[in-house]
């Protein structure tokens, strides 16, 4: 069962999710959808209305510590097992170089396209963030591990689909 885009707004809503947020949520569904369906013309078969809803709401208890596994839990109560398992992975996933492409796959790559509300590389994205904390910090290997794993979903995405990431998001950068 997937919500519509008008139950994804009213989960938001009711959890109290902040406008900038929402936004964030709208842009990564909609990079979620163009890079799913550059997938699936290749024939893939991924779900882009699932990953379309986990893309509104992947970010919905955002604010909150271990915010994933909170809104996953919220999704889960409300009878949305499959987007709520897509949610509590959005931030922390395990991609091989040989793994499958799925919706979780998908959903990750295109949080980190998103900052804010502003499409960007994962150059981007991650740059600021492997600069800012020293390199004893506890919380560096968490993002190096976040950044590897979007490059290497981003080049199996580039390699399934023949051409580079930047051609999907042609327009949006």
């Amino acid at each position: 069962m997937i919500p519509s885009i008008e139950e994804c707004e009213a989960i938001l809503q009711k959890a109290g999710t902040p406008l900038i947020t929402i936004e964030h949520g709208k842009k990564v569904a909609a990079m979620g959808r163009k890079i799913a369906n550059s997938l699936n013309e290749k024939g893939m078969q991924l779900d882009v209305e699932l990953i379309m809803a986990a893309g509104r709401l992947h970010d919905l208890a955002k604010g909150q510590p271990n915010h994933a596994q909170v809104g996953s839990d919220l999704l889960s109560a409300l009878g949305y097992a499959e987007l709520a398992r897509l949610v509590a992975e959005h931030m922390d996933i395990e991609f091989e170089e040989d793994s499958i492409l799925d919706e979780s796959a998908v959903l990750h790559l295109a949080d980190k396209l998103v900052k804010k509300d502003r499409i960007v590389t994962i150059h981007e994205r991650f740059k600021p963030l492997l600069e800012k904390f020293p390199p004893d910090d506890p919380y560096l290997p968490t993002i190096k591990r976040r950044h590897l794993m979007a490059r290497r979903i981003a080049k199996s995405v580039e390699q399934t689909i023949g051409s580079q990431l930047a051609e999907i998001v042609e327009g949006d950068l």
